[in-house]
């Protein structure tokens, strides 16, 4: 045995030294790399195969070494993940470290395919890798990006360096260096899908749901098919937010998800937009019909209740809908179609869907500019306020008034109170307008009453908005307001309605206390239209109850039109409330509030909303005993056949005015079973519907 021993000196002596040439490459790649991750399984290739060549040079106990020998010993010695392959990808040999990690046995490696061990769907993409290694200069290096399956069948990612040797005759191989980069791939992943997926619901997001439209888009021109949108929206949604917290609708959000991916194709894509929002895309659908009847499944799939917390919540989606061939061939303007149908669905009433026209874009354009000069009508003084009369029934003597506003465009005219209130609530500027009323009809109410100091104090109504409402400043505003024109608070009723009542209770519950501190009254107008009534109207401290003209219009119509006013009159008198009834529009109305027990009315019976200048004849002649009717000193109002009902055209609103009507709107509040959804039908779209509409604004404020 020793006289093998200089040999395996010298051998251990060559290995040195092929390290220290490894070493020194790497040092000098170091200065020349940004960084270690990005040098080293180039390194290591490179440097494998200078230190092969490097021992294939030397000589242990006179017999040289050759390169194939010496690239064998690292390789087989290597802790590395190493292999040597031919130019057809066969393995000739593995690094321990190689077999170690993938869990093979060195053996079953050898004259395996190294392709065979790329997961399927990168086995062509491999096969291009070796070539291209093939092809490339001794020295020089290629690498690639693959997964591996290992022996128990696991798929990791590895970043692969291969190195040319085929053209030494005696060496003939690439060597193939592999790196694990499997938590830098799991780690981009998720960055990926957080960057296009919605963490909650995990659906495709806006960004994603776009780049699926514009690949659905070039589908269908190659294919010469359709491709439609729909445009989701959780109709109160709010509520449940308000009511039940953030956690509970965030459920709700999961669920609404759910139930939307049992209606679709596996073709189709269900995203989350944002908030409430979601979009469904259709691809080759056969006609508008078919969209329409997806529409119909999700609502039929939302007829079910949700159980969320314990609390058992219906709730309806309006949805717009856009079909690419009509409408758009652009992925952002397709959406943004669907988008605009779904504003009109939402305006006719919720619970609906609407398809695109070309109309809804004008009626988009319109509303920005609305809201453009909303924003300087103030400053412009183009408001007015108007008060519409509270009467006795019993000898129609006013006692209230209820302030309203409208608006003087200077150049659309006066315009019609839908057309500018909803837009006032959603961008928050009936928070200033709201204010601006409140001073104003307290001032004019100053005034009346100094002109007429005898007889029982005239009270004032005003409409406040939830907005209004929720301010945390709101009751400060209000305190001033009274200080600066000195009117009596027990003279100011403020309306506020059921909704809300139950949004933000907590918030909502100590403005209340502290405006009842000052003295102020409060009335639930619209009583009935939202729901948990009674538990509401008992737990919070208010002075009287309006009851809603959807109700009024149903007197003499009917037992059931007659039993739901007449609860709610004697829920009243049982609490010691006096109930108005709003919208009495005929005789028989009022003569059916008399006899239930009504104490107070109002509508354009009585009095249409009129100016100050008007409202002092009116007061006068109602001091003189002169009945303020139509046919007394006020003009008879314009009528509107509408059966047993005249309507006169409205010209004023209440601050907070619903932008829909009570003939049409079909949204359930949660907590009350959802009606079926319905396109509107071609009545409701006609300029027809729109009249009944718009006269039924100005003695309804809106629930918000």
């Amino acid at each position: 045995m020793g006289q093998f021993a200089p040999a395996r000196a010298t051998t251990l002596v060559a290995l040195v030294a092929g390290t220290a040439a490894l070493l020194i490459l790497i040092a000098w790649g170091l200065r020349h790399s940004s960084s270690l991750a990005e040098l080293g399984p180039a390194m290591a290739a490179l440097g494998i195969a200078a230190a092969s060549g490097w021992l294939g040079r030397h000589t242990a106990s006179g017999r040289a070494v050759t390169p194939s020998q010496a690239n064998n010993l690292l390789v087989t010695e290597s802790a590395q993940l190493i292999l040597n392959v031919d130019a057809s990808s066969t393995i000739l040999s593995s690094s321990p470290g190689a077999c170690s990690a993938w869990g093979y046995g060195r053996d079953s490696l050898l004259a395996r395919s190294w392709v065979d061990l790329v997961a399927g769907e990168d086995a062509r993409a491999a096969r291009q890798f070796l070539q291209q290694a093939c092809e490339r200069p001794p020295g020089r290096t290629v690498s690639g990006e693959f997964r591996i399956q290992h022996a128990d069948g696991s798929l990791h990612d590895y970043e692969v360096v291969a190195a040319n040797e085929l053209t030494d005759a005696a060496t003939a191989r690439l060597v193939l260096s592999c790196h694990d980069i499997s938590e830098r791939k799991a780690f981009e992943r998720e960055l990926t899908r957080q960057a296009f997926h919605d963490p909650l619901t995990s659906l495709p997001n806006r960004a994603l749901f776009l780049n699926r439209v514009e690949h659905a888009l070039a589908r269908s021109e190659r294919s010469n098919t359709r491709v439609a949108i729909l445009y989701l929206d959780l109709d109160n949604f709010k509520i449940v937010n308000d009511t039940l917290g953030h956690a509970a609708g965030d459920a709700l959000l999961l669920s609404f998800a759910e139930r939307l991916l049992s209606c679709v194709r596996e073709v189709d894509t269900v995203a989350r937009l944002g908030g409430d929002e979601f979009a469904i895309l259709l691809e080759s659908v056969p006609s508008l019909e078919e969209a329409e009847r997806m529409a119909q499944r999700t609502a039929e799939a939302l007829r079910v209740p949700f159980e969320i917390e314990d609390h058992t919540v219906y709730t309806t989606a309006s949805v717009g809908i856009a079909l690419a061939e009509t409408h758009a061939r652009d992925a952002a303007a397709l959406i943004r179609a669907a988008d605009l149908a779904l504003y009109r669905a939402k305006g006719d009433g919720k619970a609906r869907y609407a398809v695109y026209d070309s109309s809804m874009a004008a009626d988009c354009i319109e509303r920005m500019e609305i809201e453009n000069d909303l924003r300087l009508a103030l400053d412009r003084g183009e408001l007015r306020v108007y008060y519409q009369p509270i009467v006795s029934l019993g000898d129609r003597q006013v006692l209230e008034l209820e302030a309203l506003v409208r608006w003087v465009h200077p150049a659309r005219g006066l315009l019609a109170p839908s057309t500018f209130i909803a837009v006032a609530e959603e961008t928050g500027l009936i928070v200033p307008m709201g204010r601006w009323v409140l001073e104003t009809a307290c001032r004019q109410l100053k005034a009346i009453q100094a002109q007429q100091p005898s007889g029982p104090p005239l009270r004032l109504s005003v409409n406040v908005s939830a907005r209004q409402l929720w301010r945390t400043d709101f009751v400060d505003d209000l305190a001033a307001i009274l200080a600066e024109t000195a009117i009596d608070p027990a003279a100011l009723k403020l309306e506020i309605t059921e909704t809300m009542l139950i949004s933000r209770v907590e918030l909502v519950r100590k403005t209340i206390d502290r405006i009842r501190e000052l003295g102020v009254k409060l009335a639930i107008d619209d009583f009935g239209t939202g729901f948990s009534s009674l538990s509401y109207i008992k737990e919070f401290p208010v002075d009287a109850i309006k009851i809603d003209r959807s109700f009024v219009e149903g007197l003499g119509h009917g037992p059931d039109g007659e039993a739901l006013v007449r609860n709610v009159i004697e829920l009243g008198r049982s609490l010691g409330l006096p109930v108005t009834g709003e919208g009495v529009e005929t005789e028989e109305q009022w003569r059916r509030l008399q006899d239930l027990g009504c104490e107070l009315g109002q509508g354009y019976l009585f009095a249409r909303p009129l100016s100050a200048e008007d409202l002092s004849s009116l007061l006068i002649a109602n001091a003189a005993n002169e009945p303020p009717v139509p046919g007394g000193r006020l003009p008879a109002p314009a009528q509107v056949d509408r059966g047993s009902v005249a309507v006169p055209p409205p010209d004023v609103t209440s601050i907070g005015a619903p932008a829909s009507c009570a003939c049409c709107a079909q949204t359930p509040m949660v907590g009350v079973a959802p009606q079926q959804m319905r396109r509107p039908s071609d009545t409701e779209s006609s300029d027809v519907h729109r009249h009944r509409a718009l006269n039924l604004a100005g003695e309804r404020p809106i629930g918000d």
